[in-house]
């Protein structure tokens, strides 16, 4: 018999359900990928044909600045690092995981995306363009939400 209560959700792979960190990096995960849409949408003034059908022309939002230009990196690899790491069996190791294959992915694409994405494919995914900046938020937005869960499960931090 299972020591999980039928309250509890459990996920797979798992003899445990979730707990505060789990919900806590859902939350992280959900609110990094929405930010991110909101400024594609209100912002970027070149956008991925993939997002341009849903509004039409990009807005003229925030300027663009070295900060706002990078700001898509980190929520992106902040975004898929708590949600992946959610749905690993043991959260703290998987956030570790996760932050090492999304920084990886995000940095090969800033190294690779622009050969990646020349001729047909550019229009659709956009182009990376080896931006060290970029290169620099993204390994931080990835390890953000080992942060994160380090300040939200630990009692002694204010």
């Amino acid at each position: 018999m299972s020591s999980t209560s039928p309250s509890v959700p459990t996920y797979p792979g798992s003899d445990h359900g979730w707990t505060k960190a789990h919900r806590v990096q859902v939350l992280v995960g959900i609110t990094a990928l929405l930010i991110g849409l909101g400024f594609y949408l209100a912002g970027r003034t070149q956008r991925p044909a993939l997002l341009a059908w849903w509004v039409g022309a990009p807005g003229t939002g925030p300027a663009h600045s070295w900060f706002t230009g990078s700001l898509p990196s980190l929520l992106h690899s902040c975004a898929f690092t708590a949600l992946s790491a959610v749905c690993t069996t043991a959260l703290r190791s998987g956030l570790w995981r996760s932050a090492w294959v999304w920084c990886t992915v995000n940095v090969a694409w800033e190294f690779l995306g622009g050969a990646l994405t020349s001729g047909a494919l550019r229009p659709w995914l956009g182009a990376a363009v080896n931006d060290p900046i970029d290169m620099l938020f993204a390994g931080a937005g990835a390890f953000l939400p080992i942060l994160i869960h380090h300040l939200t499960t630990n009692p002694q931090h204010p």
